[in-house]
């Protein structure tokens, strides 16, 4: 009678052995995709925040708008709609400003008056950048960015 039930026995043993590591196959799996995920929306983030960064610091210029736009574009499928919206509606404004100011300043169209007025205005807009709409965009980003799934 012992040894009837002795193979199904060795065999539900072995069955729960090859569940319990095909779960944490699958486990493992779910988790790089989710690292993955986050590592993907950490190096969007930096890069928008460095150029973001870049505009402000170094000057406005078409190359970082282009790079500015193009990663902008990968918003709603790293993040949501709601944070691409966001930027959209909160920073764009703001880097349209920026960039007439900076070619008002260097148009040479101005003098020294109008000009100082221009960069008074642009010292304004980074401190609204600063105050405002950076902590904003960083509180939009987040949730996104936080390993606390695993």
């Amino acid at each position: 009678y012992g040894t009837a039930l002795g193979a199904p026995f060795v065999a539900l043993v072995a069955a729960a052995i090859a569940a319990s590591i095909a779960y944490r196959q699958w486990k493992t799996a779910q988790n790089k995709l989710k690292f993955d995920l986050f590592d993907k929306r950490l190096e969007l983030y930096e890069e928008i925040e460095g150029i973001v960064g870049a505009m402000i610091n170094q000057g406005f210029n078409e190359d970082r708008y282009r790079q500015y736009r193009a990663a902008v574009k990968k918003l709603p499928w790293l993040f949501s709609q709601e944070v691409a919206d966001y930027v959209n509606t909160h920073w764009e404004p703001c880097a349209k400003k920026y960039r007439e100011v900076v070619e008002e300043i260097q148009g040479g169209k101005h003098d020294q008056e109008g000009v100082s007025a221009l960069q008074r205005e642009r010292k304004l807009l980074i401190v609204h950048i600063m105050e405002k709409v950076l902590p904003g965009f960083r509180e939009q980003f987040a949730p996104y960015l936080k390993l606390s799934h695993f």
